[in-house]
């Protein structure tokens, strides 16, 4: 991996998770409303091959508990999870650090790849006005960091016409030059900032045995909240099923 890229913030969750005996409740409920900006494309997992939508995804988050509670109302979310399907009906989840989802769980490394994406892109995948080839290109790079990232390896290790992952066009194509330019660019941001001045924006992931992960931007500092609301511990003793 880059040398530049540092572990500081999520590297001492982990270290706490491993110390931490017991957390507090941490849920929220959460439905699927609808499609943003995006495209359809074809992915292929493990040799498994479907088209799916990639892109902004509209979700409804209500009735929070502990850090839950502080992610209400309308956001727009990128998935981590091809196993599962989002549900139209309102379904509790937990609200979990990012690296541990989805299941089997991505990791530290992985998790901080695609906070770096989300630094770089800086907001600019969550508007109503992004470039579509833009919020595809973002969603296809979570799932190729989240399946496909060795951090031992690094930026290389990043292709999406082979691996665990894939994508093309829905006819099998080559995805368009659009996508590929901005896949390109989230790639090589991946090391590029230093987490011991930039801690960089809060996200947190909310994750269900039965329907689809998400990755959803908290409103307060990621640290303070999770600190307050005892998540720390979580990954410790509440484990999916397999």
């Amino acid at each position: 991996m880059n040398s530049r890229m540092t572990h500081t913030f999520l590297g001492a969750l982990g270290a706490i998770v491993a110390t931490t005996a017991i957390a507090s409740a941490n849920t929220v409920d959460v439905r699927f409303v609808g499609t943003g900006k995006g495209q359809n494309v074809k992915i292929d997992l493990n040799g498994s091959q479907q088209n799916v939508f990639a892109g902004q995804l509209k979700h409804e988050f209500s009735d929070g508990t502990g850090i839950g509670a502080s992610i209400s109302g309308m956001h727009i979310t990128f998935c981590t999870d091809l196993m599962n399907y989002v549900t139209s009906s309102k379904k509790e989840y937990e609200v979990v650090p990012l690296y541990d989802a989805p299941d089997p769980a991505m990791g530290v490394a992985r998790a901080e790849a695609i906070r770096d994406m989300y630094s770089f892109a800086a907001g600019s995948q969550l508007l109503s006005s992004a470039d579509n080839a833009f919020a595809a290109a973002f969603q296809i790079a979570i799932w190729e960091v989240a399946y496909d990232f060795l951090p031992g390896i690094g930026r290389s290790s990043l292709d999406v016409t082979n691996g665990d992952f894939a994508a093309t066009r829905t006819n099998g194509a080559q995805l368009s030059s659009a996508v590929l330019g901005h896949l390109n660019n989230l790639f090589d941001s991946i090391g590029t900032f230093n987490r011991s001045i930039d801690p960089g924006p809060s996200i947190m992931a909310v994750r269900s045995d039965d329907h689809q992960d998400q990755i959803v931007i908290v409103p307060m500092p990621a640290p303070s909240l999770l600190a307050g609301a005892g998540l720390l511990g979580i990954a410790s003793i509440r484990r999916r099923r397999a």
